[in-house]
């Protein structure tokens, strides 16, 4: 086909079919722009969900490592409340030993001591045995009047081997404490 086109018209087509070009391949650069913006803050949203997503899932790992911490810890001050509770048990109604090693050394004389002391029980009373050294028979007749004195100590019995010697007796002793 022969173009009979002046020059300048030449020109001037040329020049528009390059502004279109040009304006064709700068939308396309502003769609190519558009999608990627729209991919990039799809992205972004994307992840901005799967961290809160692993912030609440590491928060609800916290939540149960807590709550099993305290299960176990409940557990555990259970099973001390039951061993507490059984020693109350057992000991409640029980005679105390302490509070009968603090009579009989509040009622022991001056110079006197004890060597061995044996406490058994038989049924609510408990047998104690004695043996020491007393110094001088007085001191051993002291001893004997202080633990007559009681009225918890019962049966109180001194063998006669105890007041052969006048001075540096060892002697023994039995009763019942109550």
């Amino acid at each position: 086909m022969i173009n009979l086109l002046p020059t300048k018209e030449k020109e001037n087509l040329a020049a528009e079919k390059i502004k279109k070009v040009m304006i064709i391949l700068w939308l396309l650069i502003f769609f190519f722009i558009l999608c990627l913006s729209c991919i990039l803050f799809s992205i972004k949203v994307y992840l901005k969900e799967q961290v809160y997503a692993q912030e609440t899932l590491l928060t609800s790992f916290k939540q149960n490592s807590e709550i099993e911490r305290i299960n176990a810890f409940k557990a555990e001050s259970g099973k001390a409340n039951q061993i507490i509770k059984r020693f109350a048990d057992f000991y409640e109604g029980k005679f105390c030993f302490y509070c009968l090693i603090e009579e009989i050394s509040d009622i022991l004389p001056e110079g006197s001591r004890i060597n061995d002391f044996l406490a058994s029980s038989e049924g609510n009373q408990v047998v104690v045995s004695l043996s020491g050294f007393a110094p001088t028979r007085e001191v051993l007749l002291s001893l004997k009047n202080n633990l007559e004195s009681k009225n918890n100590f019962k049966d109180i019995l001194f063998p006669s081997s105890n007041w052969v010697k006048s001075s540096d007796i060892l002697f023994s002793v039995k009763f019942k404490a109550q």
